[in-house]
């Protein structure tokens, strides 16, 4: 009967592995927490008003919300790819963001901040923190799920995450003892 029990508890997790990846449970837990923490949100958006009915002013909470959300989804996405032509295209789109944000951006942030955070009115901040929660929460679940949901061959993950001088034994698909040395002596 034990055995039995064992075989089955190892069936179905092997069962959940390969429906979620290679952390199952970080992924379940994750999804779990993602739709609870997006009902405190929607909640949230709507308690976050001065008059407290005003109906324009939750919309305007919730459209703070999801522009943080796909922020958030298009940081989770770009630092969790699929594949090297992903990880390629990814780093030039980084190139050109980086530049247009060092340059235009970071020039009119001192004024947007100025006005719009420090002599505006307090619920400002609220409305940060609306947008940073937004966006810090579909960030992580999206890295979460694309990074350990999917079944990539180590060789892919090791080739796109490893300094060059890691090499791979791609005839067992994974990466050899000989190669978690200087992968440790890079990283550390």
């Amino acid at each position: 009967m034990g055995s039995d029990l064992r075989k089955f508890i190892d069936s179905a997790y092997w069962d959940i592995e390969a429906l979620l990846g290679k952390a199952p449970f970080t992924v379940l837990f994750t999804n779990v927490a993602f739709i609870l923490l997006l009902v405190l949100i929607w909640k949230l958006t709507s308690r976050m008003t001065s008059t407290g009915a005003d109906v324009r002013e939750t919309w305007s909470n919730r459209l703070i919300a999801l522009i943080g959300g796909l922020c958030g989804w298009a940081i989770g996405t770009a630092f969790a790819p699929y594949s090297t032509d992903d990880l390629a295209a990814f780093q030039h789109i980084g190139s050109v963001v980086s530049a247009f944000v060092s340059g235009y951006v970071v020039s009119k942030l001192d004024r947007f901040l100025e006005q719009m955070v420090f002599q505006g009115s307090p619920d400002r901040w609220q409305k940060l923190g609306l947008f940073v929660a937004s966006f810090l929460l579909v960030a992580i679940t999206v890295f979460i799920n694309r990074f350990y949901a999917f079944n990539l061959p180590a060789a892919e993950i090791t080739h796109m995450l490893a300094p060059p001088s890691v090499i791979v034994d791609i005839t067992h698909g994974m990466t050899s003892p000989a190669c978690i040395a200087p992968l440790l002596s890079d990283w550390v």
